[in-house]
């Protein structure tokens, strides 16, 4: 199960590194005016909880199943809601693998924090985690269609987070 998730990471790790730093430069001004208010935020989350608790009730995923969380955004509000469907997956599964790949996120410190934030939700709701932080914008990776679909393939559910 580990060796799963492990060579995903790896794949997301490299991708990452692609990533041109200016992206982030030009990016970060623009996500601060992008910040939305709190019941937004509760909505958003509440929303993303429903729709993910019907889609497993409603599907049949493998044992051990590869789940791909992608924070496009970075920061609480991804780790929030990861943290949320860590528990659902974990309610819903058995035996699954967790990538959260978050994006604007330094890989130390704030990553460092939120790598063991989630590992350990992980650990409480029978769900290993990965988490791969890098403190790219999003904008920046430039996948060809040929990319993206190596990148998910074995992934059993993927999961995109915009805001």
């Amino acid at each position: 199960m580990k060796g799963q998730s492990s060579s995903k990471v790896a794949e997301f790790r490299e991708a990452f590194g692609r990533i041109d730093e200016a992206w982030t430069h030009k990016t970060r001004p623009a996500k601060r005016l992008l910040t939305s208010d709190s019941f937004e935020r509760i909505v958003t989350l509440r929303l993303l909880d429903e729709s993910l608790g019907q889609i497993l009730s409603d599907s049949s995923l493998p044992s051990q199943p590869l789940v791909l969380f992608m924070d496009r955004a970075g920061g609480g509000d991804g780790t929030r809601a990861a943290t949320s469907a860590i528990e659902i997956v974990g309610a819903h599964t058995e035996g699954a693998s967790f990538v959260h790949m978050a994006f604007s996120t330094p890989p130390m410190g704030l990553g460092t924090l939120i790598r063991s934030s989630l590992v350990r939700v992980g650990a409480q709701n029978g769900v290993v985690v990965d988490v791969v932080a890098h403190d790219r914008a999003v904008n920046g990776l430039e996948l060809t269609e040929y990319d993206v679909k190596y990148i998910v393939e074995g992934c059993d559910l993927v999961i995109s987070k915009y805001r």
